[in-house]
């Protein structure tokens, strides 16, 4: 009876989350009409963190990604420190290693949401009398109480910068959304698949070999 009931509520729980977000997608994001190419080959990828951890594990994961399509790709952490990311230290570097864009996205917010689970009665099978037992069984009801649940919502802003005379120009920005990222395994590595699937959608990124 147990494993019935077990079987009920994830039946439920299933039919609540029907037609919800995917786990990281962009929710707003504009282009500059004045863009027109080529796309990026070089960039430098730039998470401002005062987290370390946070800043080299979404570096990491979006250089990666993004020379797996052909992209050359240098992580920020590795030749500028925490201390020393700032607006003008990115510039001299964008200006002095050749990179032709930057792509650079900060943690935006995060917030939670709470929704209510309505309580449902599922039928619970119970077996007893004659011929083994199988014979004359009958159902009775179980009710399974509703209960709040609580969605945690983390917003990453990107934006991608293309590095041209006379100065670099925002090309793009975009605001993206992941549904409880501490269920995700890799949160940093998702993100960097959905933003670079999304930017060679835009045309900002090669379609990658």
């Amino acid at each position: 009876m147990k494993s019935i009931r077990i079987i009920a509520f994830c039946a439920a729980v299933a039919a609540v989350l029907v037609g919800c977000a995917t786990p990281s997608e962009f929710v707003n994001m504009w282009k500059s009409p004045n863009f027109a190419g080529p796309t990026l080959s070089n960039v430098l990828v730039v998470f401002a963190s005062k987290e370390p951890v946070y800043r080299r594990a979404y570096e990491d994961a979006m250089a990666l990604q993004l020379r797996a399509i052909g992209i050359k790709a240098v992580q920020s952490y590795t030749v500028l420190p925490n201390d020393q990311i700032d607006k003008e230290a990115i510039v001299k570097l964008v200006k002095e290693a050749g990179f032709n864009g930057v792509i650079a996205a900060r943690l935006s917010g995060v917030n939670q949401q709470q929704s209510y689970v309505p309580g449902y009665t599922t039928a619970m099978p119970y077996y007893g009398g004659g011929w083994g037992g199988w014979y004359g069984g009958w159902y009775g009801a179980a009710y399974e109480p509703g209960y709040m649940v609580t969605t945690t919502i983390a917003r990453v802003e990107t934006q991608v910068w293309q590095v041209a005379p006379p100065e670099p120009s925002m090309i793009w920005t975009g605001m993206s959304e992941t549904v409880d990222p501490q269920q995700t395994k890799n949160v940093a590595g998702e993100i960097a698949g959905v933003t670079i699937a999304t930017l060679q959608k835009a045309g900002v990124l090669p379609k990658g070999k």
